[in-house]
Order: structure tokens, then sequence, then C-alpha cells
């Protein structure tokens, strides 16, 4: 779309250009009035004549100074003006036979000078039906020929009429020149913001990327910091609870168990963090292969069990066909890991988390269903992104990052996640994956 200044500019160009053109046009009515009288045409007929002429220019001034609202009105007056001016002379000097018929295309030119297109084909379609109606009154003999003396004065206005046409297609010429220029000047413009905001682009992604690996390197620092004391806690709290260093009082049986249990879930927080980090940053490598569902379930079920007893939750897992995936090994147990923490979370006392592993519409299928709070839309609008928790959170321990590592660990495997939930009626998470290749399922059999 044009610019207002754009449009300005032209619209002023237009206007300097037809006044030029005016101004011609009275020079050569003038001058054809000159060499007419020389050549012994009636003095009242050739006053009568320069006034009908010089009557289109002088609209055209006025026409021309006004940049009001009324602008288009006023072109169309002129266009009006210079064709009714035609249509008299044509009309006065034998009709359609005459050689002022060229005049015809004054009105149609200074519409196109104008820059209204619209209006120079109504204004030809007005002299078409002008120069037939010419015809027809010639025809009816209504209009005879002209006088011998009026031949010098059509052969005078007909040159004046050609140099005027020239006039107008110079002023027609130099608007779409200009036309043309401001344009591309406008074009050079559009190109250098889009390079300058491009650029800026570019300079924001790399501040955006350099932050993302500045916070990657923070929580895998973390991460790994935690891990190092986290194994010695666990390691240690397995010797106290086997008692290999001697028996311990019942009440410090019960302290080493809960240390190792707190250990195990810090331990799991820990892995989130590294694992959402390496996957936001593309740097989780993974090592694609058959994966069994129902055995890498049951491995986290007996992981998990403690966790959910603590809870007073039960945990079921079933499996129908042969659930095989073409997935990462870690990366599947930390899926299942993720939502069965999530689903023992906000799951009653006395519930009980069903886990399925299965083979439907081409895929590998591993879900997780809880009869807990259940989220509203708006959650799950947000509960993919790190960090995000849906309202039912509230006094849960948690730190949103188990549907953000799932969902991540999900399309790095070219998998999806699928959430069906409602408030009040629990949660069920499925993971689609790539189904394996029997083939590759042979050796294991």
């Amino acid at each position: 779309m044009k610019s207002q200044h754009h449009v300005k500019i032209l619209s002023r160009i237009r206007r300097e250009s037809l006044r030029i053109v005016q101004f011609a046009w009275i020079g050569l009515t003038l001058l054809a009035a000159i060499v007419s009288d020389a050549s012994g045409t009636p003095r009242e007929i050739l006053a009568a004549g320069v006034v009908l002429a010089i009557l289109p220019a002088i609209a055209g001034f006025w026409v021309l100074s006004d940049k009001g609202p009324n602008a288009r009105i006023a072109s169309a007056v002129l266009v009006l003006c210079w064709s009714g001016f035609a249509a008299v002379a044509i009309l006065a000097t034998g009709g359609a036979g005459s050689s002022l018929t060229i005049l015809f295309a004054l009105g149609p030119l200074t519409a196109l000078a104008l820059g209204h297109g619209r209006l120079a084909i109504e204004s030809a379609v007005f002299s078409l039906i002008a120069f037939i109606m010419a015809i027809m009154l010639v025809g009816l003999g209504w209009i005879g020929p002209p006088g011998e003396k009026l031949v010098p004065m059509m052969m005078a206005g007909a040159l004046a009429g050609t140099i005027q046409i020239a006039g107008l297609v110079w002023a027609i010429s130099m608007s779409r020149k200009n036309s043309s220029q401001s344009t591309e000047r406008q074009d050079r413009t559009r190109i250098i913001a889009a390079e300058r905001a491009l650029e800026k682009e570019r300079e924001n992604r790399k501040r955006a990327e350099a932050m993302l690996a500045e916070r990657t390197g923070f929580f895998a620092g973390i991460g790994h910091e935690l891990k190092t004391p986290l194994n010695a806690i666990l390691g240690f709290s397995e010797m106290m609870s086997s008692e290999l260093r001697g028996p311990l009082s019942e009440d410090y049986q019960d302290y080493s168990r809960l240390i190792h249990e707190s250990g195990q879930d810090l331990m799991l927080l820990v892995e989130d963090i590294l694992a959402l980090a390496k996957a936001e940053a593309n740097g989780h490598k993974l090592d694609l292969e058959p994966v069994d569902l129902d055995a890498s379930g049951r491995s986290v079920l007996a992981q998990m069990q403690a966790m959910a007893a603590r809870a007073d939750v039960s945990l079921k897992l079933r499996a129908y066909g042969e659930p095989w995936a073409l997935a990462d090994v870690r990366a599947v147990r930390q899926i299942w890991q993720n939502l069965v923490s999530n689903a023992v979370k906000y799951s009653e006392a006395g519930a009980c988390v069903s886990l399925v592993a299965s083979v439907r519409q081409g895929k590998a299928v591993l879900s997780v269903k809880d009869t807990g709070a259940g989220m509203s839309e708006e959650d799950l609008a947000r509960i993919a992104e790190p960090f995000a928790q849906g309202a039912n959170a509230k006094g849960r321990a948690g730190t949103g990052l188990g549907l953000a590592v799932v969902k991540r660990f999900a399309d790095l495997q070219n998998g999806k996640v699928i959430i069906n939930t409602a408030l009040g009626q629990g949660t069920q998470v499925e993971v689609f994956l790539p189904l394996a290749d029997p083939e590759d399922l042979a050796p294991l059999g």
C-alpha cells in the first residue's frame, strides 16, 4: 500500500505537470487565433471559439488548486469540461467529419494525467457516444459542412489539439516516472528496514542461545555437583540398612530407610534437571534400539514402589501384545518415572495408578492413568513448559519438570504425547513411540 507521503508527492507532481499543460493550451489557443485571424476567419466566430477553448484551461487552474476532500469531484469537473468543449467544437464545425475530432482525446488523457483510470474510461465512453451522435446528426442533415472561412480556424485548432495531446502524454509519463522512482525509493527503504530487523533478530537469537547455553551449563553443573554427594548418601544409607557394620536399633533402622528414600526422590529430581538441560540444548544423545515397554515399566514400578507406598497409592501394570518401541532405553525409563511420579503425587490415599504398555495405531504406547484431581484446559496449555504446574498442584511438592521432560524426550524419539484429563476425573497421559521393526526383534527372541 502506498504511504500518505508517497501519494502526496505524486499528487503534487501531477498537478504541476498539468498546470504547465494548461498554460501551454492557452498559448496554443492564442497562437491559433492569430493564425486564423490572419487567414480571414470572422472575428466574432473566432472570439467565441477562443473563449470556448480557454474555459477548460481556466477550470483546470481552479481544479488543480483544490487539495481538499472534494479534489476527486473537481477532477471529474475538469475532465467533463474538456470533453464538453470537444463535443461543442466538433458539432460547430461539421460534426463527425471535422478535423477537430482529435479533441475528443483531451478528456481521457487529462483523467489519466490526474491518475484516475476509471474516470478516463468514462470520459472515453462519453466521447464515443458524442461522436456517434455527431454521425447521426450529419446523417439526418441537421449539421451541414463547415463554411470555407472556418477551415483555417479548424486546421489551427487541430494542430493546437495535437500539440496539447503530446503535452498530456508528457505529463502522464512524468507522473509515472516519478511514481516508479518513488516506489523504488520506498522499496529500498523497506529493504533496508527489513535487513536491520533481520540483523536485530540475529542478535537477539545469539543472545538467547548464549543465555540458553549458560542456563544449560548452570543446571548441568548443579546436577553433577548434587549427584556426587547423593550417591554417597544413598550408598551409606544402604550400608546402614543392611547393617554391614553391625546391628542398629529399630529407631536408627527407620532413619536409614527414610534417608535412602529421600535420597532416591532427590536423585530423580536431579536426573530431571540434567535431562531437561541436555534436551533443551540438543545435547542429549539418544541410542535408538528395540525397547520392551513392558519390562521397562515393571523395572520402574519396582523402583517407585516405595514412593507409592509412602503415599498409600498402589501401582498396577498391564501389557497387551508385544509393545516393543524403537527408542532410547534411558529416555523411556525417564518417561515412565516422571509419569508415575506425577500420578502418585496427584492421587489421594488409597487410590490406584494404572500403567499400560500396548500397541495401537501402528505405534508402541505407554500410558499412565490416575484418578486424582485432573486438570483444566488452562492447565493443559502450560504444563508442558518447564517449571509450570497446574492449579491443582497447590500444596503438593514439585518443580513442574515432569511433563516438560516427558514431552522433550517424546519429541526427540519422534513420538507424541496425548493427555486426557478433566477436573475431578483424573488424568491419563499416553506416549506414542515408533514401533520397533520385527526383524530387529528376531535376535532377541
